[in-house]
């Protein structure tokens, strides 16, 4: 897998059957008999009265059998992958361990919906354990962790923010209403916690990640961010049991998935931020991807490990790179499409990040975003609508960590965003290769800087690289991580009496003229004439020169996403029959402006 960005790992995992995400918890979450994280737990405080256990109180309760029959069905799961899940959370709920249950009373919702799930979950266990795991986790995280919580939240009678056990954050009033549903009956203490009954279900409230899943628009997205999922082992989460044969027999294994996938997407999966996302549909992200594929346009082999020394490459010819053309090309298009669609709100440091409407506002009109996946996209309209999230009568889809925007069209400016820009210093002699002259890296001061000479000088530093004789000299740059795309190539020459140790270098009233050529030369060193060359190229001798060598030069191949070190190169040329009046090149930098493929 090459990745643009940097990678890191989550817990995430797709269902391939069934339509809803269910969230992944946290590994480190612990059950039947064993301690779980502290702040997981709470002391009751109970009276005589409530000797019985939690689960003991429900099936005292005749108008909360559905609830039952679904606890006593429903295996408690530590992930998407658990597979050593023993008990229900009908054993859960009679342990030592401390919860608050908001129990939905009978008929005040779809029970035989969860039900049949759990029937059809039971009927292919032996057969598909995998497709009875993802039965078995939709019903544990969108129903039965939607009603409880490891918190006991009875000590306060204001509004207060609670946690659920799959990690959703809801209200709640003592004695009137959670998550928008009213109580019904009073409040029964037990052992180990306090049962509570709603007037109906606990509305499951989807992120950005679970709404990826579940909208069938937007699964072609979907799809590709999972297509790289790993379920690894986390041996330092499972529970050791017995050595057999030499090797560590488990009695509690752990696993959770990593995706080199999650880098671009922040942590749209987490219920304590706030994001704004861009998803196009499915028609959309197709039609991107043939658009944009033409950014990563690969050849079938590239030459590779540039010599400092000789000027050419190591590994050439039957020695090259050879590249699965079409593959690198999916992965590096979908990647950056990736890159681009979503964006935290964290990044506006004046917003009030509990005022939803305020940061949709502001998104929408800022000039610039930076998306999770470290790329920009730039608003043409600002301060008006930002199109890239649709026309003004687009809405976007309220989730409980932010919102999305669905588009019919990806329309992002690859040549703003991850088209990125070049910039080599020409003081950085590491980074180029010398013909018949040397280089030398040099500052301006205050003493040295000759202020007849008009312009702006980078850090006032730059390259001089002077001719060992009175022949040809040439200084190659590398180019890497070049599109298949064009750009404009600059390079900024400076004169050299900008520097007042070199006024008068040339002889006594001689003018410098700074005449050159510019050559391009692709990774293919078995190649001796240039892909694009010019020659006679003009620099003032009064002023800092920003001089365009090469217009729209489209690169036929892409150089960004190699395994190997390979790059096209720039080869900048003071011919012969010019030593009198110009001896040396002062390059203050190279440029290049990314121009696109429209």
């Amino acid at each position: 897998m090459v990745n643009k960005h940097r990678n890191t790992e989550v817990t995430m995992k797709r269902n391939k059957y069934s339509k809803i995400w269910g969230m992944m918890l946290s590994a480190a979450l612990i059950v039947g008999g064993t301690a779980a994280c502290s702040d997981d737990h709470f002391d009751v405080v109970v009276t005589e009265s409530a000797s019985a256990s939690l689960w003991e109180n429900m099936v005292a309760q005749s108008d909360l059998s559905n609830f039952v029959k679904i606890l006593e069905n429903t295996q408690v799961m530590r992930t998407d992958n658990d597979q050593n899940a023993t008990i229900s959370y009908a054993e859960l709920l009679s342990s030592s361990q401390n919860f608050s249950v908001w129990a939905p009373v009978n008929d005040s919702y779809d029970a035989k919906r969860y039900l049949d799930i759990l029937k059809e979950a039971k009927s292919v266990k032996d057969t598909d354990p995998e497709r009875f795991r993802e039965l078995n986790r939709d019903v544990e995280v969108q129903f039965v962790r939607n009603h409880i919580s490891r918190t006991n939240y009875e000590a306060t009678a204001a509004p207060q923010t609670v946690r659920l056990m799959n990690d959703k954050r809801c209200e709640y009033t003592v004695g009137d209403s959670f998550n928008g549903v009213k109580m019904q009956g009073s409040t029964i203490p037990a052992s180990n916690g306090v049962l509570h009954k709603l007037s109906g279900l606990s509305p499951f409230s989807f992120n950005i990640f679970d709404y990826l899943a579940e909208n069938p628009e937007w699964s072609a997205v979907n799809e590709y961010v999972h297509s790289q999922d790993t379920l690894l082992f986390d041996e330092s989460s499972s529970i050791e049991g017995t050595i057999i044969d030499g090797e560590m027999v488990y009695v509690d294994s752990v696993f959770y998935t990593s995706s080199p996938l999650s880098s671009y997407l922040g942590s749209v999966s987490s219920e304590d931020s706030m994001y704004v996302g861009v998803m196009p549909t499915n028609d959309a992200w197709n039609k991107a991807y043939e658009k944009y594929k033409t950014y990563y346009q690969y050849g079938e082999s590239y030459d590779n490990e540039f010599n400092s020394e000789t000027g050419r490459f190591i590994n050439t010819g039957s020695a090259a790179y050879k590249v699965n053309a079409d593959s690198l090309q999916e992965v590096m298009t979908k990647n950056s499409m990736l890159s681009d669609l979503f964006f935290t709100a964290t990044q506006f440091s004046s917003i009030d990040l509990s005022d939803s409407a305020s940061i949709v506002s502001t998104i929408l009109s800022a000039d610039s975003l930076q998306s999770t996946g470290w790329d920009y996209i730039y608003n043409p309209n600002a301060p008006g609508r930002n199109p890239y999230f649709g026309a003004a009568g687009n809405m976007p889809t309220k989730a409980s960590n932010g919102y999305v925007f669905t588009v019919d069209d990806l329309a992002i400016d690859a040549s703003k965003s991850w088209q990125n820009d070049y910039n080599q210093e020409g003081e950085n002699l590491g980074y180029i290769y010398i013909s018949g002259g040397m280089g030398l890296s040099l500052s301006l001061t205050e003493a040295t800087r000759n202020d007849t000479i008009t312009g702006v000088v980078h850090e006032e530093s730059y390259g001089r690289y002077e001719r060992s004789g009175v022949g040809q000299m040439y200084v190659e740059f590398s180019l890497p991580n070049v599109l298949s795309a064009k750009y404009d190539i600059y390079v900024v020459l400076l004169p050299s009496e900008i520097n007042r140790d070199y006024i008068g270098a040339l002889g006594e009233g001689v003018k410098e003229n700074i005449v050159l050529n510019a050559e391009i030369y692709m990774d293919d060193d078995s190649r001796n004439s240039p892909t694009a060359e010019v020659e006679g190229l003009q620099a003032s001798s009064d002023s800092v020169t920003h001089l365009l060598l090469f217009k729209d030069f489209k690169f036929e191949k892409c150089y960004s996403g190699l395994e190997v070190s390979s790059f096209p190169r720039l080869r900048l040329i003071l011919p012969r029959g010019t030593y009198d009046t110009c001896r040396a090149l002062n390059i203050d930098r190279i440029y290049m402006v990314p121009k696109g493929n429209d």
